[in-house]
């Protein structure tokens, strides 16, 4: 019986390895970091999966915030603060370039992803905090709303 389910065991060891599995190698990541350099302003977390299939949520979280500086929105649906500071992102978005703010903005749906919410410590929604190489910048995390003149200064003090 042992002897069975020891070879049943390696059965499966063996056909899971010679599955086909996606890889991301450094080349990848180069492109995956090349299209999201082409995107600015506010960007939905989930136009982004779409466009790497196959990519764990998470590590294309990290991917994003490792390179250029990111704020982070995680919101709910049915959020009525959330809902307000999208509007706000909308005209964050449209004055960009008119006030000279170079970050990137994605939007994480918490109640979608609520195992990447639980990996940034989400408590309560909507959340921002402000990312620079790959790690938040302590003491830019922020709950609640704010005004389009709030935001800009929040985000500009945070990356000075």
């Amino acid at each position: 019986m042992k002897l069975k389910i020891m070879a049943l065991t390696s059965l499966c060891l063996i056909s899971a390895s010679l599955l086909p599995q996606q890889r991301y190698t450094d080349r990848n990541v180069s492109l995956l970091q090349q299209r999201i350099d082409r995107v600015h302003g506010v960007i939905e977390f989930d136009e982004l999966l779409k466009q790497f299939p196959g990519m764990q949520p998470s590590t294309l979280l990290h991917e994003v915030i490792r390179t250029k500086p990111t704020v982070i929105e995680f919101y709910q649906p049915k959020c009525a603060a959330c809902d307000q500071m999208s509007k706000v992102l909308k005209e964050l978005h449209a004055h960009a370039q008119q006030i000279h703010l170079k970050v990137r903005i994605i939007k994480v749906n918490a109640a979608k992803y609520p195992g990447i919410a639980k990996l940034f410590v989400v408590t309560q929604t909507p959340k921002f905090a402000v990312y620079n190489k790959g790690r938040q910048i302590p003491g830019t995390a922020f709950h609640g709303t704010m005004d389009l003149s709030e935001l800009v200064r929040y985000i500009r003090v945070s990356l000075q």
